[in-house]
């Protein structure tokens, strides 16, 4: 696992880059490699970081130039000694590396075969000395990412957006803007600096020439998904294949020459994990709890510490306080890179530094089951509005019984909530329901915008996402639980989720693996039916029964459990200089009286959360609206 930042083009790139690279040396403490070559219309220059992971020698160092290719690459390969047996025993290889492993098999066999061959998480730049051409590409399920901003000077790109700061001056982009006070996040391809981009999930660009547009955009499709899997008809057969699927992706996801451990949060699905991975030996294992908080809330660390030592590791749990936020405060926004609206990323930064504190580089993660295999309650609400959709008059009639006094606020919340979304496409329930930061019509107020506008502009994002073919077993069949859960993979996993759990981990020089994301567990995981994954009161039923033997009862019949930082009482209490910090900082934007408002509910602690996250970013990296 790696970073790299480079340009290509006419631009002055020799102090450019080496300030790129000074912003990402976090990502690879262990070797700075370059390459530069002077082309027809400027130049090439890149900068790799790399943190050594397999194959620790010098040999596995970048950028990785082999025969008219240069790689730089950051991320693993899982399946890579597959390839190099593909490429034959003839080979005589210079390294155990997997960045060997896929620079030798782009020159043999071409771009597109390679790409669709790769079983793992990466973001790559592979440069063409001979036809001056630059391929840009990010991993299937949006692991790693990958920026890249163009114009007539040339192309920049890099693994984090800070280092896109550099030579230029930034400016927020309204969109990605718009996106991040709906979403609490940027979807790809946009990013919250106008004129910077992320590659989408399986994305591939090529450029070359003037720069200005890509010769080739293509959309990577693995041979695993191109052919239809035919899954065993008994249920109980279904429940083994998954078992030895995702046992086998565990198994991938351990090679490493490096210690590996595994985050545990006393959930079902890092408790799988760690189930598996302590059929190969014994690991560290690494918990969060919250200070302030009830016993209830801190179950899940207890549950956590308990299940690790039943295994007999060495279990470490890390606390979360409101004076970890304001200590530390500058330092996790620069860790963060780009703006994500919750609080959880600071405890992953935590969960990192522990990690590495103790000799740990790689981590293994149960992160992206809930989409595959449908844990998240809101499944069971787009069940419930199906049902709904057959009423007649339903959803008026509950908007305006919204409005009677008598009932509770969460009763009227509900109705509300089930008035939106009545009668409504996927697409357009996939932005209802993911808008929890802002409305509509607040975020039109602050930016001078029309509210159709924005509309126009989130339907476009699910319509576009909603096509992505490149998914396993897209067809008309889909239930709509189905297809919101695949929309949420690309969108809500893949740049929100990864990308958090990237920068929290690389800042502190650690590689996280997600082995629900393996390929071949999406592969099979995907292609399920519905009623595997769901009862009519659980989800995950399909992953729990398949480990019900080995995990607790508490674990395999707990209900998912969100975040659980008292976040309403720490933003009106011990937060409150740091939010006074912030508010300093922030007085020409037009939500800057947000910031002293008391907040009464968890949305509006959430809400200004994420404006003081915003601000801050917006301040350190002085970007102007």
């Amino acid at each position: 696992m790696c970073g790299f930042a480079g340009v290509l083009g006419r631009m002055d790139s020799v102090q450019r880059v080496a300030s790129m690279g000074d912003l990402i040396e976090h990502r690879g403490p262990d070797q700075t490699g370059h390459f530069e070559q002077v082309v027809d219309f400027g130049q090439y220059r890149v900068v790799t970081k790399r943190l050594s992971i397999q194959d620790l020698s010098i040999a596995g160092n970048q950028p990785m130039t082999y025969q008219n290719y240069v790689l730089a690459f950051n991320g693993e390969i899982y399946n890579h000694k597959e390839i190099r047996r593909s490429l034959g025993a003839s080979v005589s290889w210079m390294s155990s590396s997997d960045t060997e492993t896929i620079v030798r098999a782009f020159a043999q066999w071409g771009v597109e075969q390679t790409l669709s061959r790769l079983n793992g998480v990466y973001s790559i730049a592979l440069w063409n000395i001979a036809t001056q051409t630059l391929m840009l590409a990010r991993d299937p399920m949006g692991v790693k990412p990958l920026y890249y901003s163009r114009d007539e000077s040339g192309i920049s790109f890099s693994s984090e957006l800070k280092a896109m700061t550099v030579g230029r001056s930034n400016s927020v982009s309204i969109k990605g803007l718009v996106f991040y006070l709906l979403f609490g996040y940027v979807p790809s391809p946009w990013s919250l600096i106008d004129g910077v981009y992320k590659l989408e999930p399986g994305e591939v660009l090529i450029f070359g020439g003037s720069c200005e547009e890509p010769i080739r955009s293509r959309r990577i499709v693995s041979l695993l998904w191109r052919e239809s899997t035919d899954l065993p008809s008994n249920f109980n057969n279904r429940v083994s294949l998954l078992r030895e699927i995702l046992s086998s992706a565990v198994e991938r996801q351990l090679l490493s020459d490096a210690p590996v451990g595994v985050f545990l949060s006393g959930g079902i699905d890092s408790t799988v994990i760690a189930s598996l991975m302590a059929s190969h030996g014994s690991y560290q294992s690494f918990g969060l709890s919250y200070s302030e908080s009830s016993p209830e809330a801190n179950s899940d660390a207890f549950l956590a510490e308990q299940y690790s030592r039943g295994l007999g590791w060495r279990h470490t749990t890390v606390q979360l306080s409101p004076a970890t936020f304001t200590t530390h405060w500058e330092y996790y926004i620069k860790a963060l890179d780009e703006p994500i609206a919750e609080p959880n990323f600071i405890g992953q930064i935590l969960l990192s530094q522990a990690a590495r504190n103790q000799g740990i580089k790689v981590v293994l993660t149960g992160d992206g089951a809930d989409e595959i295999f449908h844990g998240y309650r809101s499944y069971f609400a787009v069940i419930k509005g199906d049902a709904l959709n057959a009423i007649p008059f339903f959803g008026p009639v509950a908007k305006m019984s919204a409005y009677i006094p008598v009932l509770t606020r969460e009763f009227k919340r509900n109705l509300l909530g089930a008035s939106s979304v009545w009668r409504k496409s996927v697409s357009d329930r996939f932005w209802i329901i993911g808008s929890v930061l802002f409305d509509v019509y607040t975020i039109a107020g602050w930016l001078g915008l029309a509210p159709e506008e924005i509309i126009l502009w989130v339907q476009n994002l699910a319509e576009a996402k909603g096509q992505d073919l490149t998914w396993p077993q897209v067809d008309d069949s889909l239930s709509n639980v189905e297809r919101l859960a695949r929309l949420e993979l690309g969108t809500h996993v893949a740049d929100h989720y990864n990308l958090r759990l990237d920068k929290a981990t690389m800042s502190q020089s650690v590689e996280a693996r997600v082995p629900f994301q393996d390929l071949e567990v999406v592969n099979i995981g995907m292609r399920l039916c519905q009623t595997d994954k769901m009862s009519k009161t659980q989800g995950k039923v399909i992953l729990r029964e398949a480990f019900r033997k080995e995990l607790p009862v508490q674990v395999t019949e707990r209900q998912k459990q969100t975040f659980q930082a008292p976040l309403t009482h720490w933003i009106n209490g011990p937060l409150k200089p740091l939010r006074r910090r912030v508010w300093e900082l922030s007085d020409k934007n037009p939500w800057h009286e947000w910031l002293s408002r008391d907040t009464k509910t968890a949305q509006e602690a959430h809400q200004l959360w994420a404006l003081m996250v915003l601000d801050s970013w917006m301040a350190h990296y002085e970007v102007s609206l």
